[in-house]
């Protein structure tokens, strides 16, 4: 997943509670080489690249090779930031090409309005 696409996700029902998982891999010789970042931080973002209820440079803990990210409440709110959300996760890694690399990876769902919310 470090690729510079971003990943679509299933949709999250509109003030329910959405899982984002992701892993950290690089590629050496033609294998996936896992790794655990030395920092790692997420923001939210709607379509129009505002941040979503605060959630700007939250850092991720503990860190491991393998992270869940739970949004839910304001997090997955329609009416106030509209109907896709973008998680973007950066941080810095050490592999055998070098120390303190940095990262981004994205992945983006949409919200599914439910009637009466």
């Amino acid at each position: 997943m470090d690729s510079a696409s971003p990943i679509m996700l299933e949709g999250a029902e509109e003030r329910g509670t959405k899982a984002v998982s992701l892993s950290f891999a690089y590629e050496s010789d033609g294998a996936e080489v896992a790794y655990t970042p030395k920092t790692a931080s997420w923001s939210l973002y709607d379509i129009n690249e505002a941040i979503v209820n605060e959630r700007e440079d939250e850092p991720i803990s503990p860190l491991a090779s393998a992270v869940t990210i739970v949004l839910s409440g304001l997090d997955l709110d329609a009416d106030i930031n509209g109907e896709l959300r973008r998680v973007v996760v950066k941080g810095t890694y050490d592999s055998v090409l070098g120390s303190d690399l940095p990262f981004v990876k994205e992945v983006q769902f949409p919200i599914i309005k439910i009637a009466g919310q």
